[in-house]
């Protein structure tokens, strides 16, 4: 299934609803990110003055031009430049979602649940181990158990220990 773009602005489309399938998503994400890093193919996603609205997280703020401060967001910051990330929450009757790119990584995750509660605490717990998961297998270090720690709407921690054990990462192919 391809991304299907639900609204058109000015010389532009642009989401206001976005239907896509996880994998679809985030190879858009990186696409979009890589160009704006300089690391991806040469083109444009997104026009430039926009994407410079997109991450204008004013004042503190968790939300710039329909991005989210995903490092804020879902309780990552305490990761450092590991923790920095951009994407956006989805939520309709009976689904959640989190999409999130991470640019030290160079690595996006898209989340889809069937599973709707009022907080959006679902997704965000799924990123918070699975990304620190995959973190710990990059970075070739112990394993640590991670978990969300929820705090409302918008709010809640991502928390890391040590693994009994110490169990190391590996790749096995």
């Amino acid at each position: 299934m391809a991304m299907t773009w639900l609204r058109s602005v000015s010389h532009m489309t642009f989401p206001t609803f976005l239907a896509s399938e996880a994998g679809q998503l985030v190879m858009w994400l990186c696409q979009h990110w890589r160009q704006q890093s300089g690391r991806g193919p040469s083109g444009e996603v997104v026009p430039r003055d926009l994407v410079d609205e997109m991450v204008s997280f004013q004042n503190g703020s968790a939300y710039g031009l329909a991005t989210m401060n995903m490092g804020r967001m879902s309780g990552l910051g305490f990761l450092g430049d590991y923790g920095v990330a951009v994407g956006h929450l989805g939520d309709t009757y009976g689904y959640t979602s989190i999409v999130t790119y991470f640019p030290k990584i160079d690595v996006a995750i898209a989340i889809a649940t069937n599973h709707e509660d009022n907080v959006q605490a679902g997704p965000r717990a799924l990123l918070c181990t699975a990304y620190n998961r995959a973190l710990d297998i990059m970075l070739g270090r112990a394993l640590r158990n991670c978990s969300y720690v929820n705090g409302g709407y918008f709010m809640g921690g991502c928390k890391c220990e040590a693994h009994s054990g110490a169990a190391r990462a590996e790749i096995l192919i």
